[in-house]
């Protein structure tokens, strides 16, 4: 795979995930200097107005969450047919790769449960629900800290083919 091309200020350089409205990226924001997780509305999603709406309004909600246990957002933008949401990266792993190599310790299940439910505590004293809650959306920092991200794009993708289904 080539270079991509740059997003406004964020250069992409290794793609992480790619989900049906989605193309999630590791970036580089030049202005700050930083490391960004870069996630990227597909443009068949992006024209549609009403979904495009909906990726900036949720993006102004997680940006209200203001914890240490809940990924950051940094910016959200429209760059030519792009849209983007640019948030904390996080270098480590998820809950999902730890568990593959089997049942945790107790100890660190329970310190897991319990940062994870105190980024759940933040969001829903903000009136925000994760939605899509499971171990691939817990993320364990090489320093330990455990972090909330993703919190129901997906979504977004189903509505969207439901609502252009037989179009």
């Amino acid at each position: 795979m080539g270079r991509i091309e740059p997003i406004g200020d964020f250069q992409p350089f290794a793609e992480l995930a790619r989900r049906p409205a989605t193309i999630v990226y590791k970036a580089y924001q030049s202005s700050l200097e930083r490391f960004v997780l870069l996630k990227v509305l597909r443009p068949e999603y992006a024209r549609d107005e009403d979904l495009a709406r909906r990726f900036e309004a949720e993006a102004r909600l997680l940006a209200r969450i203001q914890h240490p246990n809940v990924v950051a957002v940094y910016a959200c933008g429209r760059h030519g047919e792009h849209l983007y949401l640019a948030a904390e990266y996080v270098e480590g792993t998820d809950l999902a790769a730890l568990l593959r190599h089997g049942p945790l310790p107790p100890a660190l299940a329970l310190y897991v449960a319990r940062e994870a439910a105190r980024g759940l505590q933040a969001a829903h004293a903000q009136g925000i629900l994760h939605r899509d809650l499971k171990p691939g959306n817990i993320l364990v920092a090489l320093d330990g800290q455990v972090k909330l991200t993703d919190f129901g794009m997906a979504s977004l993708a189903a509505e969207h083919e439901a609502e252009h289904a037989g179009a």
